[in-house]
């Protein structure tokens, strides 16, 4: 079933003892760093752009435990932490930027992994059209239905990414 442009849906996300760049990380992956249109594609059709969709963090909500547990009130102790997105996501850069071994100011852009990472999830600008071979015969590689008619086929070797793993070359 197709959701027209615009719907949204609502979920949460449970998580307990992540350290600032853990949390960097996962605001990260989730709504990217504000330098690109960050998307997530799930399903089919994503080389037309279809199943593209973006995720929008609200509220992080945070315990100080200490806090909570000494106050018999639910709300001691609990804090929100969106308005400081911006100090989390610097924490996972400079974190990013030490096991990279290069300048603690880089942008995370600048990272090769993060560069992979943003290929990925960059909301498509255009939809693009794929045109996928609609029958076997069209592979170069797969002999087609009246090639050799009559005759053995000569034996071809499939790419490697199509072959079993037990017929791998080594």
């Amino acid at each position: 079933k197709m959701n027209p442009a615009g719907v949204k849906f609502h979920g949460r996300i449970h998580f307990s003892n992540l350290a600032v760049h853990e949390l960097g990380a996962l605001l990260f992956a989730l709504e990217g760093d504000g330098s690109y249109r960050h998307a997530f594609h799930l399903g089919k059709a994503k080389p037309r752009g279809l199943s593209s969709f973006q995720i929008e963090v609200r509220k992080i909500e945070a315990w100080r435990m200490e806090e909570r547990y000494r106050n018999l009130a639910e709300i001691k102790g609990r804090t929100d932490l969106v308005g400081k997105k911006p100090g989390i996501l610097a924490a996972f850069r400079v974190w990013c930027a030490t096991h990279a071994n290069v300048a603690l100011n880089t942008a995370l852009r600048a990272l090769p992994h993060i560069q992979d990472f943003v290929r990925l999830h960059t909301w498509p600008e255009t939809p693009s059209v794929c045109y996928y071979p609609p029958n076997f015969s069209q592979y170069s590689w797969l002999p087609g239905d009246d090639d050799f008619a009559g005759e053995p086929r000569p034996p071809r070797k499939r790419p490697l990414a199509m072959r079993r793993a037990r017929h791998i070359e080594r």
